[in-house]
């Protein structure tokens, strides 16, 4: 699953603060992942990164020793979305958007831009009312 990482560290925070007030309902395995219409195989994504930055190149090498590996992983997130009222708060576009935006200014401008983009996703899950953001 394609996820920015402030996406399963807001889950996780927030489970966090569950085990920390002793609710034993929330110990256990917990998925923290896009909405299913979110899943996008690694062509669509690399064509998508390359649309936000045309120094992103690729060649696909097709696997010659037959390997398994699995076409499609995704995770089931019901359980969050249920028990805990987690959601993601950026879709795989803005994601990809985001991402690429972190490495060109790092790459190009030497700039780190977690701490913009960290206020930026914490203003975003509050204007669309996320549990966590607004509680």
């Amino acid at each position: 699953p394609w996820q920015h990482v402030l996406e399963p560290l807001s889950g996780y925070l927030l489970l966090g603060q569950q085990l920390l007030e002793e609710k034993k309902e929330f110990s256990g395995a917990w998925n923290f992942g896009p909405y299913a219409e979110d899943h996008r195989d690694v062509l669509s994504v690399v064509k998508e990164l390359q649309c936000h930055w045309e120094r992103i190149d690729y060649q696909i090498v097709p696997d010659e020793t037959n390997s398994h590996e699995a076409n499609s992983l995704k995770l089931d997130c019901s359980k969050v979305h249920v028990n805990l009222n987690w959601q993601p708060v950026w879709n795989s576009s803005i994601t990809f958007g985001k991402v690429v935006k972190w490495y060109r200014e790092f790459y190009e401008s030497d700039r780190v831009l977690s701490k913009d983009q960290l206020f930026e996703y914490i203003k975003e899950a509050k204007q669309k009312k996320i549990h966590w953001a607004i509680s």
